[in-house]
């Protein structure tokens, strides 16, 4: 048998107002036509919103989620521009990250939980040795931990972020094939 849970709510009237500056800064230094060395930060934010389906005052409003990213990275191409190979490193700092949970039975909510510092690094290469083919590989790192941070009142400090691998590898060959003056196709 199916326990199905009906929930009455009456005519209610919320509201919550966030506002927010995202500013973005690139410094690049080009060293001669084919290296380049870039320092970059971004101040990333998420509004917050209002939980409409819950009786709980703990979570009815969630506020808003910030970010703070730093990278600096090194991009090198061949003369001929046949050969690119870029590497960067990251640390990401976000605040007050928000995440979807079900404090109840049926009722799912969006909450901030806590904090998250991510430190990586990255390294792409792009080779089209011949005409019309391409090949493209690319090494990543990443650790990222939750910083006080609660997950429905348990503290995780210290674990390994969710949807955040702590390894990556893409490796992609492409071959272009004319098929017109203004038609190619790829395989």
């Amino acid at each position: 048998q199916n326990n199905i849970i009906n929930y009455t709510y009456p005519s209610t009237l919320k509201t919550s107002q966030f506002k927010a500056i995202s500013p973005k800064a690139i410094v690049k230094y080009n060293i001669g036509e084919s290296n380049t060395i870039y320092v970059s930060y971004t101040r990333g934010f998420r509004a917050g919103g209002i939980n409409l389906y819950t009786k709980k005052s703990d979570y009815n409003i969630f506020e808003p989620e910030y970010s703070d990213n730093y990278e600096i990275g090194h991009k090198i191409q061949s003369r001929n521009k046949k050969i690119i190979l870029t590497s960067s490193l990251f640390a990401l700092y976000w605040q007050q990250l928000q995440l979807d949970l079900q404090p109840e039975p049926g009722i799912w909510i969006t909450s901030n939980i806590g904090n998250v510092r991510a430190i990586g690094g990255e390294i792409e290469l792009t080779a089209a040795p011949f005409l019309g083919f391409q090949l493209d590989a690319a090494l990543g790192v990443n650790d990222a931990k939750y910083l006080g941070f609660y997950y429905l009142e348990t503290n995780i400090k210290n674990n390994q972020t969710i949807f955040a691998p702590k390894s990556t590898l893409f490796i992609s060959a492409q071959q272009y094939l004319p098929l017109s003056k203004k038609l190619m196709a790829s395989i």
